[in-house]
């Protein structure tokens, strides 16, 4: 069967092969080959360090018309759409590290044998490449150059060749450079050989749903043996330089111990006893695998996805050695997955994200600075649920049929145009349909990941990064004052436990503070004074709040306040004495409006709050916050008969004959409504 190429790949390689058309480089058919030579190198399919090659060509050089000065070296191309060699051969290195220069070389299949043959041609680094030839020269009449490969794709007991050109006008040379992996090396011992040390029991638990699912612990294999450890796996070439191997096995059911790998990276495929099996036997219950780049340090423990393994503990050893013997007792517990709805809700947050209006009309999704990491819950995530195993997911409203789970959120850089990897999120659309019958613009109903549909109006795009959410708009799409309001939830499943957030954004002109709150504090004030009259007045000291602001002046510490759609506003109808005028349910109103029920502010050392239009016996409750900076104090309070003013300011009818102060101690003539100073008393006029 041929390899699936990636479309990439294929890209690459047609950029190659133009670069080459455009050199005018050679064709295989349009050489005259006047020599051929052959070196081969025998390596070990887990060696990591490149070989050095040395090939005498100064007899062959010399058949050539030209001189040595003169002469290229050129490689077959790899031909991607019929897994060939293409007859245009390369002088373009495709090294991975533009200072080494070379090639990386896949295998051809040979459509007559209808097999690899054993052949590389050059072609771009991907998981199908076999060798590398790098850092190639031709001196004195001798040519060399370093031939390696990539450990994962190799077969033991196979040879890989490449056929280089040395070329010089129309005249070549041909270097064939093959490579001889050695037969695979099989060791088995016995536990009475060596003295046996236990290097750690871990006990592991992984919810089954379905996948290969795993888990990942570290073993601090170097430091305990001193030596480091060499898995059948990685890059890394000073782990064969002088360094002794750390070997890494499992138990055979005969009891002996065995390193035949049966899973990646040197690792091993074990059944329900802790025996090794192979993959495709179907008896397999759990693999260890080495990791990539961290080798025996750290290692990776899954599952094979059989649901009768459920409700199982499957207990296996595997040993690390060296001088010595090292035990890895592993116990591995597999217990029924549970769904998102069955975790615990830990937290249930509302934000309001407001976003400045781009009209440029490109139609495409764009991002500014103040976009980026608005919501910012990894502490809490990582505290309560960790970010391994985490996901996060749209409750998307369809009419009629209310809120329904959408699929986990994907890769949306490669879904959606969005180029900020690693973010997982969705599209947020709104239903024109819906909107135009019932005139509700108000929130986004469907994640997508993409518009399937002309009723499907882009809203915004949200992704989401190990707890913190970032969000996109489509420029030209929205205007100033639309909003949308959306459910979503991070989960993990694992944990048991989810955070439910309930988001609003809302399309600004200009953005109000954004400002982290640092503290909350709960306040019940009174609704009236010691005289019963609806104005009252309560000392506090604000000196604790400007410390948790970090804010040095209390005199510049602001205020702001929640409007219906929960929007933080610093201006809106501020009054230096009554503050903020709230409707009977908490939300920032005009303080002339119908609605206007009660007002909450904060001046000089005191609370003030001011009941218009309220109910008898009923409690009001409202926000507000301090903010200095980017951070900010959120009083919750409410306004209760039972609560008691330890000030009292009484309201009272201008005296004409008495000289009024302001509050700065200026001469007022004619007060307004506001605190003042009559014959050295605070008097409100109303």
């Amino acid at each position: 069967m041929k390899r699936l190429i990636t479309p990439v790949i294929t890209l690459a390689v047609a950029m190659l092969v133009a670069i080459g058309a455009k050199a005018q480089t050679p064709t295989l058919n349009s050489l005259n080959v006047v020599d051929k030579l052959t070196v081969s190198v025998e390596r070990d399919a887990k060696e990591g360090i490149a070989s050095n090659v040395n090939v005498n060509v100064e007899s062959a050089v010399a058949k050539l018309k030209g001189t040595i000065d003169n002469t290229c070296i050129y490689v077959a191309q790899y031909d991607v759409a019929n897994d060939a060699k293409l007859p245009e051969l390369t002088n373009q290195t495709n090294n991975e590290d533009p200072t080494a220069v070379g090639w990386w070389l896949t295998e051809v299949y040979d459509e007559e044998q209808e097999a690899t043959t054993g052949e590389c041609a050059a072609a771009p680094y991907d998981a199908a490449t076999v060798l590398y030839i790098r850092d190639y020269n031709i001196a004195g009449g001798s040519f060399n150059l370093n031939v390696g490969h990539n450990r994962k794709n190799v077969t033991s007991g196979s040879t890989y060749y490449a056929l280089l050109y040395i070329v010089s006008g129309t005249d070549a040379v041909e270097v064939k450079v093959e490579v001889k992996i050695k037969g695979e090396t099989i060791s088995t011992i016995t536990l009475t050989d060596y003295s046996v040390k236990d290097v750690l029991a871990t006990d592991i638990d992984i919810n089954y749903n379905g996948s290969y699912r795993s888990k990942t612990i570290d073993v601090p294999a170097d430091s305990l043996l001193g030596l480091m450890p060499v898995p059948d796996c990685c890059f890394t070439a000073q782990w064969n330089e002088g360094i002794p191997e750390l070997g890494f096995y499992a138990l055979e059911s005969d009891g002996v111990l065995t390193n035949k790998a049966t899973a990646n990276n040197g690792g091993y495929w074990l059944d329900k006893n802790g025996y090794v099996c192979n993959w495709e036997s179907g008896k397999c219950a759990l693999f260890v695998e080495p990791d990539d780049s961290l080798g025996l340090n750290l290692l990776h423990v899954g599952i094979y996805p059989d649901y009768s393994l459920i409700d199982t503990t499957i207990q296996a050893k595997l040993y690390l050695v060296g001088e010595e013997i090292y035990t890895l007792n592993i116990n591995l517990s597999i217990h029924p997955q549970v769904t998102m709805n069955d975790c615990e809700v830990i937290d249930s947050l509302k934000y309001t994200v407001e976003i400045k209006t781009s009209t440029a009309g490109t139609g495409a999704f764009v991002q500014s600075e103040d976009m980026i990491n608005v919501i910012d819950l990894s502490e809490l995530v990582e505290t309560e649920l960790g970010h391994d195993g985490t996901s996060f997911i749209a409750l998307s409203y369809f009419p009629g049929r209310g809120y329904q789970t959408m699929a986990a959120a994907y890769q949306i850089s490669v879904n959606s145009g969005i180029e900020n990897a690693p973010y997982m999120g969705y599209q947020m659309m709104d239903l024109d349909m819906f909107v135009k019958q019932t005139g509700d613009d108000s929130f986004a109903h469907i994640a997508s990941p993409f518009n399937p549909l002309p009723v499907l109006t882009p809203g915004y795009a949200i992704g989401y990064d190990e707890g913190r959410l970032s969000f996109w708009q489509k420029d030209g799409v929205r205007k100033t004052g639309d909003y949308y309001t959306a459910k979503f939830i991070i989960y993990n499943t694992d944990a048991g436990k989810r955070i439910d957030l309930d988001l609003t954004v809302v399309y600004v002109d200009e953005l109000n503070p954004r400002v982290d709150i640092v503290a909350t504090q709960d306040l019940t004030l009174p609704k009236s004074n010691q005289a019963g009259e609806d104005y009252a007045v309560t000392e506090f000291d604000i000196s604790a709040v400007a410390t948790a602001l970090e804010c040095n002046d209390v005199n510049d510490i602001k205020w702001m306040a929640y409007n219906e759609l929960g929007q933080l506003l610093g201006t809106f109808t501020f009054d230096e004495i009554y503050g903020y005028t709230f409707t009977s349910d908490g939300t920032l109103t005009e303080s002339e409006s119908e609605q206007a029920v009660f007002s909450i502010g904060y001046n000089d050392g005191e609370f003030h709050t001011f009941v218009s239009n309220g109910e008898k016996d009923t409690d009001y409750t409202a926000s507000i916050v301090a903010y200095y900076g980017t951070k900010a104090y959120k009083f919750n309070i409410t306004l209760s008969d039972n609560a008691t003013a330890i000030d009292c300011i009484p309201a009272i009818r201008v005296d004409n004959n008495a000289t009024t102060y302001d509050l700065s101690g200026r001469v007022v003539k004619t007060p307004v409504r506001g605190l003042y100073i009559q014959n050295g008393k605070k008097v409100l006029v109303k």
